[in-house]
């Protein structure tokens, strides 16, 4: 048979394939596979790959009863198949209907094969009766052990139905084209997306695209939880998180971040521990994070790492750097419009001035990491300690530290005394401090003293303020 007559039979069967049945659709592509590849022509011909794989031709319904991994996982082998066969120019398509797709056991998306929903409202993939409990516990699964190029899902839903330890999309290996866009992550248990290099540090990044991950298990879910040890930064767009089902239970993290190097746009999340949390050893890059109700909006413990545009209304603190051991708080619904990771006496004026609510005890801890005015609101007649401050930013004599305390008496009464700690890092202050009457307030600043290492004090209100 000529190149010319074998061309011409692709071309009848490409025709065949565009009007045959769904159950056609998959035995024509199969034997389009099965010609030699080694012609030129009939190789960019079938690189083009006309048609998508339809799901429904290997028996999938989503009728949300039947168990559709059998047949979902059948069109993605086969898919894998047919974009071998075409060369691998580019990737081929797993098309699921619209409807709920209930899974019992995992699903396995190869290489170069995009498993492909009609929108996040209209195709979902959901837990079915007798869930398998794979090892790892995951509804979808991008790739195996070995580097995979090109395995995505996109434009649907998964909804792991709050299953505890369970990952909705979880990938070891993957680089390049791989990963996701567009899917909502519903009821997720253990992680809504996990991607988990192995120890292997791989040369290729992989995408994460305008992702969901809603209502994880309460207290225990992270949404995006991201181990990938990449030498490039993955591809990290419109993440969000929240946790909104259980606001008085924080997840451990809307995204956690371990090994590599990751820039992430647009950021969200709500109702955690930290919005980001950047473990030991992974360098983040954040441009735009909008946090909510968190203890921190961006926790770090690499100095490299930095931010701009953070927010975290109601939240506790914008920056929490656990190895410089600074912490940058939110006073009421903050924006600090830049923060450059280990510049921190350069950029201290974005920071210097910022308020910090003591917490009030008969021993009341001060921590002077980003705050320089400090407020103590007085709440009942006992005495009370205020300790030493820690944290100080610098212990150089060319560099200088302020801070001032706000005493409120919210007592009803009066007042009782107040012990300033003394000794070495404490506080020498020029004579007995006056306490605020009832419905007042007093303040008074120190200097801090490097040669004496003490806190020196610079000069007190006259009279009192009302509250």
């Amino acid at each position: 048979m000529d190149s010319t007559k074998r061309v011409a039979d692709v071309l009848a069967a490409l025709v065949a394939v565009a009007v045959v049945s769904a159950a056609a659709q998959r035995d024509t592509i199969h034997k389009i596979g099965l010609f030699d590849t080694t012609n030129s022509q009939l190789a960019n011909l079938l690189s083009f790959k006309a048609m998508p794989l339809a799901a429904a031709a290997f028996g999938a319904k989503c009728d949300d009863v039947t168990n559709d991994a059998p047949a979902i996982n059948a069109a993605l082998t086969e898919a894998g198949h047919v974009q071998f066969a075409s060369l691998g120019a580019g990737s081929q398509i797993v098309a699921l209907p619209p409807g709920i797709c209930r899974i019992n056991t995992t699903l396995r998306v190869p290489g170069s094969v995009v498993l492909q929903g009609l929108g996040r409202t209209v195709t979902e993939i959901k837990i079915g009766a007798g869930w398998a409990n794979p090892t790892p516990n995951a509804l979808v699964r991008l790739g195996d052990t070995t580097p995979i190029f090109g395995a995505r899902v996109e434009n649907l839903t998964i909804n792991a139905l709050g299953a505890a330890n369970v990952i909705s999309l979880y990938a070891k290996s993957i680089q390049n084209q791989s990963g996701a866009r567009n899917v909502v992550l519903r009821a997720f248990g253990a992680r809504g997306v996990q991607v988990d290099s192995g120890g292997t540090l791989e040369a290729n990044a992989y995408m994460l695209e305008h992702l969901e991950a809603m209502n994880g298990i309460a207290g225990t879910g992270i949404g995006f939880d991201l181990n990938s040890k990449t030498t490039f930064s993955p591809t990290l767009v419109d993440l969000g998180q929240s946790n909104a089902t259980f606001p008085n239970r924080l997840a451990p993290a809307g995204v956690k971040l371990a090994g590599g190097f990751y820039r992430l746009y647009n950021t969200g999340a709500e109702f955690d521990s930290a919005c980001v949390n950047a473990a030991a050893g992974a360098t983040a890059e954040l441009y735009g994070l909008s946090c909510n109700l968190s203890v921190d909006a961006f926790r770090t413990a690499q100095s490299s790492s930095m931010a701009f545009g953070v927010t975290n209304t109601g939240g506790t603190n914008l920056i929490k750097d656990n190895i410089l051991n600074i912490t940058i708080p939110v006073s009421g619904n903050n924006y600090l419009p830049s923060y450059l990771g280990g510049a921190y006496t350069a950029a201290a004026s974005t920071f210097a001035l910022r308020k910090c609510e003591l917490a009030y005890s008969t021993n009341i801890a001060v921590n002077v990491h980003g705050c320089a005015l400090f407020r103590a609101t007085v709440t009942n007649g006992r005495a009370f300690t205020i300790q030493a401050p820690t944290g100080i930013l610098s212990t150089t004599s060319n560099q200088t530290q302020f801070i001032t305390f706000d005493i409120y008496n919210n007592s009803g009464r009066t007042m009782g005394a107040i012990h300033w700690a003394g000794g070495a890092g404490g506080y020498r202050l020029a004579g007995t401090f006056t306490n605020p009457t009832k419905t007042r307030h007093r303040t008074i600043t120190f200097l801090y003293d490097e040669q004496a290492n003490a806190w020196r004090e610079l000069s007190r209100a006259a009279a009192d303020i009302p509250n």
